[in-house]
């Protein structure tokens, strides 16, 4: 653990029984990617009186590195979103480009097929 001079408390109120579903959530996906940003994760906490609420606590050195550690934090998460996104759509643009050069060719084609059968060639 770091020595933190500036500290932040997360807190969430969600939807009834979904608070084991984000604290997995939270430990598959947001501790290492946080500290290997610097972040430091100081802990996590369950409310007793209420069973939706989640809390964690994050430090930094100072509010410098909270901006800088912040930035690279999201920065990161969204990159891993688009190269998620492009994945997934990459085959549906391949294939939609297949379709419209197909109808593009036959286009093109068409009017030599009914020339040829005018023509009788």
């Amino acid at each position: 653990m770091n020595q933190s001079a500036v500290v932040e408390l997360r807190r969430y109120t969600l939807r009834p029984g979904q608070r084991d579903t984000l604290v997995e959530l939270f430990d598959d996906n947001f501790v290492e990617s946080q500290e290997a940003v610097g972040i430091d994760l100081i802990g996590q906490f369950r409310e007793l009186d209420d069973p939706d609420v989640f809390i964690w606590i994050r430090g930094f050195r100072s509010m410098e590195e909270r901006a800088h550690g912040l930035a690279d934090f999201y920065d990161e998460e969204i990159e891993t979103e688009v190269g998620r996104f492009i994945t997934l759509v990459e085959p549906v643009l391949l294939v939609f480009m297949g379709i419209v050069i197909a109808i593009v060719v036959l286009a093109l084609y068409m009017p030599l097929f009914e020339l040829s059968s005018v023509v009788g060639v």
